[in-house]
This record gives structure tokens, C-alpha cells and sequence, in this order.
């Protein structure tokens, strides 16, 4: 049986090579590009930091508008789902892409997950190369008693997403559900 470590060190390093590789083909013949760069989104109903995105690419195209480009995986890994136990927290894991982790729990304090995704978005730094950040994290809603949310894990590694689950975990989650619909 795969573990979690595993599992997760695939899937990052999955989408940091593919995101690697295009973002090189993408650049080629363009003068003017950025790749990670921190937008805010001017929706004064998002709070921050939601409202905050890394876009994967921009540049400049012929007419001197921008362009942006997401740059996505197009299937999840295939293995069987992989369920453990962190404490008194269940957490269950199904093929997912880095780029697009829906997470579902049962409970969630919004400020530590905002100051989560702030720590992860990496706002204040300054990059040569991957911002090792977070692109994005969608705004949480909860249904039925769960709360679920999706996350861009952009060019971050693996810590990133096991300081996810601690931080689920101190809010008191039980049950963590982590998946990517088939895209």
C-alpha cells in the first residue's frame, strides 16, 4: 500500500515538472512575461487573502493585452485511495492534482485557515525562480455540516500541504477528505 509521504511527494513534484516544462515552452518568442505573480482580485466581496491569486503566466500578447495562461494537469495519478490516522483526525486521501486539492472537513476556524494560506501564499517574498508558494485557496463553504474548499498548491512543496492538515487538526477536524474530482 502507497503511503501518504509518497503520495504527496509524487503529486508536487508531478505537477512542479510539468509546470517547470511549460512555463519554458511558454516563454519562448515573448518579450514581456512573469510566471507566480500575486494578483489581487478586485471583488470587494472576497475577503482576504481569497482574494488573493498567483497567476501561473502572464505576458504580453501581439496586441499588448495581457494574456494569462493556468497551467493544468489534465488526469489524476491512479492508486487507491490512502486513509490514515493523524491523532484523533481521519484523513483520507483520493487521487487528486497538486493544482486543484478539494478539501472537505467537519470543522474549520477561517482564521487559521486564512493565516495559513497568508504564510503559504508567500505575500511579502520576493522569487529568482518558483515562489515555492501557493497560487490560490478558494473561499470555504459549508454544507450539511462540512466545509470544503479548494486549494492551488502551485509550486510549494510538500510541507505546505502537511501544514494544512495540522492546521485542520488543531481546529478540531475529525474527518479530512482530500481529492480532485476528474478534471
Amino acid at each position: 500500500m502507497i503511503e501518504l509521504k509518497e503520495v504527496v511527494t509524487i503529486e508536487q513534484k508531478r505537477y512542479t515538472d510539468y509546470f517547470g516544462n511549460t512555463l519554458e515552452k511558454l516563454k519562448q518568442g515573448k518579450e514581456t512575461y512573469a510566471s507566480e505573480l500575486l494578483l489581487e482580485i478586485n471583488d470587494e466581496s472576497v475577503d482576504e487573502p481569497f482574494n488573493l491569486v498567483r497567476v501561473d503566466f502572464i505576458y504580453k500578447n501581439q496586441n499588448g493585452e495581457d494574456s494569462i495562461n493556468e497551467l493544468r494537469l489534465d488526469s489524476n495519478s491512479n492508486y487507491k485511495p490512502v486513509e490514515y490516522l493523524a491523532g484523533n483526525t481521519e484523513v483520507q486521501v483520493e487521487p487528486f492534482c497538486w493544482n486543484s486539492c478539494e478539501i472537505v472537513c467537519d470543522k474549520l476556524e477561517l482564521d487559521s485557515l486564512k493565516e495559513w494560506v497568508r504564510k503559504w501564499l508567500k505575500i511579502e517574498e520576493e522569487f529568482d525562480t518558483f515562489s515555492t508558494a501557493i497560487h490560490s485557496c478558494s473561499i470555504p463553504e459549508e454544507k450539511d455540516g462540512l466545509f470544503s474548499f479548494t486549494i492551488d498548491f502551485g509550486t510549494s512543496n510538500s510541507e505546505a500541504y502537511f501544514d494544512l492538515i495540522n492546521t485542520l487538526k488543531r481546529a478540531c477536524a475529525t474527518q479530512i477528505s482530500i481529492k480532485t474530482d476528474e478534471v
